[in-house]
């Protein structure tokens, strides 16, 4: 007998037209590219192996602490005040305990050419003291990470103090992002072998409207996204997307490819979209896996792709309430190819547009494959497309409004789903299938 699991998401808390890009600048001279508009005119995939460093052999242990000193020689008992200080002072392999307690520390910056960082096989950490929480208030300059093999782990981050990262191996986990304040991001991320971790983003919304997000990805490779939360952002939750910058040599491609959106929860953007994959003029992204998502009560969609876009494969993921599309596809057939939607539930309940439509194919893009999803409620709303077996039926979640999307006994999307290797578990991380063939949507019922 299946047994609904006892766990729960636990998370704080029209007619499409063009988008525009418009430049910024972003953290000493970084130039970042925001996408706004609405969707509607008018009215090899990667894997899982994108990210497993290891920090080798333990390092030597420094601390930092609210009374501290950046005199004092960073042990326990005589912390360093600032991280900014121990960042410099610690080597690869070392470890960094922040205690608990408010910090005003202003930026933070370690940079390889400063010889900051760690090396292969030796990450330098950065972490909260276990069971203590350090707070960083001081929103006036950002964390900036221009080096290699860190990891930053269980700080918490209020009123716009945000992490900037652009480097090789870099791992970003299980911090929070709180209050009002953030520009252009909470997390701003590029480089190869990037991994964004259990990090809760539960913002008042961007202090440059709907140019500010949740988590940017700008460029790079290798670059995993799992297991976060995004919330209250004015723009989108996550948001992959790069752009020809002023400075590019002439023929310079931008690319940002091999990317996996994995166990995400997005909800609540004040103006936009859930997440958003797109690339303007000389740029594209390839090779994206977006699955087990959980993304919902977003204005405009829940997963947006205007392009340039190509090997995309969207399975296993629960949109639930957005606006204007659950998924909407804006390339053409030449900026948008080769995308895989199989295994999604794509639920319209308390959408707030009553022209929204389950799948828009807007431009006509022939290079998709929509196969096996969930619809609901009837009747089916596709633009441009359609899926050849679909399944009409209400998913019964536990309770959507309360933010709990896994199935009850009789959902309409239990043992409905194909196999799919790319997603063998689910965001839980229980092993599909547990009745005679996959669930569809985020979660197995058990």
């Amino acid at each position: 007998m299946r047994v609904r699991p006892k766990s729960k998401l636990m998370m704080p808390g029209g007619r499409f037209h063009r988008v525009a890009a418009i430049k910024f600048a972003f953290f000493l001279g970084l130039c970042m590219i925001a996408c706004v508009g609405s969707l509607f005119p008018g009215g090899d995939a990667c894997g899982e192996g994108n990210l497993v460093e290891s920090s080798g052999k333990p390092g030597n242990h420094y601390y930092v602490g609210p009374n501290g000193s950046d005199g004092n020689n960073g042990s326990l008992s005589h912390p360093w005040a600032t991280v900014q200080h121990a960042g410099t002072r610690a080597k690869p392999g070392d470890t960094v305990f922040i205690r608990g307690g408010i910090y005003n520390e202003g930026e933070i910056w370690l940079r390889a050419d400063y010889g900051h960082g760690g090396t292969q096989g030796k990450l330098l950490t950065i972490q909260a003291y276990p069971g203590e929480r350090p707070i960083f208030v001081n929103s006036k300059r950002p964390f900036i990470i221009k080096c290699d093999y860190i990891r930053i782990e269980g700080l918490h981050l209020k009123n716009g103090k945000s992490i900037g990262v652009d480097g090789n191996t870099i791992q970003i986990v299980n911090n929070s992002f709180t209050g009002s304040g953030y520009a252009w991001a909470a997390v701003h991320a590029g480089g190869s072998n990037i991994l964004l971790e259990g990090n809760i983003c539960d913002i008042n919304g961007n202090s440059v409207g709907t140019q500010g997000h949740g988590y940017y990805i700008s460029h790079g490779s290798n670059i995993t996204i799992k297991n976060n939360t995004a919330k209250g952002m004015t723009g989108y939750g996550i948001h992959v997307f790069d752009q020809r910058r002023s400075g590019d040599p002439s023929g310079f491609e931008r690319l940002i490819k091999n990317v996996i959106i994995d166990g995400n929860v997005v909800s609540h953007s004040e103006q936009r979209s859930g997440i958003i994959l797109a690339a303007y003029d000389h740029a594209r992204i390839e090779n994206v896996i977006v699955k087990n998502n959980v993304v919902f009560n977003n204005p405009r969609a829940g997963i947006y792709i205007p392009g340039i876009v190509s090997n995309v494969k969207i399975y296993n993921n629960t949109l639930f309430g957005n606006g204007e599309a659950a998924l909407a596809i804006y390339g053409t057939t030449g900026q948008v190819t080769d995308v895989e939607i199989k295994n999604n539930i794509f639920d319209l309940t308390n959408k707030t547009n009553s022209d929204a439509y389950h799948v828009a194919n807007v431009k006509g893009t022939t290079s998709l494959i929509l196969h096996n999803n969930l619809y609901w409620p009837k009747p089916v709303r596709l633009m441009g497309l359609s899926d050849p077996s679909p399944v009409i039926g209400d998913p019964r979640f536990v309770n959507p409004g309360e933010k709990e999307f896994h199935l009850l006994a009789g959902s309409a999307a239990i043992d409905k789903g194909i196999p799919l290797s790319d997603v063998s578990h689910d965001k839980d991380g229980i092993k599909r299938p547990q009745g005679t063939a996959f669930d569809l949507g985020a979660f197995e019922f058990h």
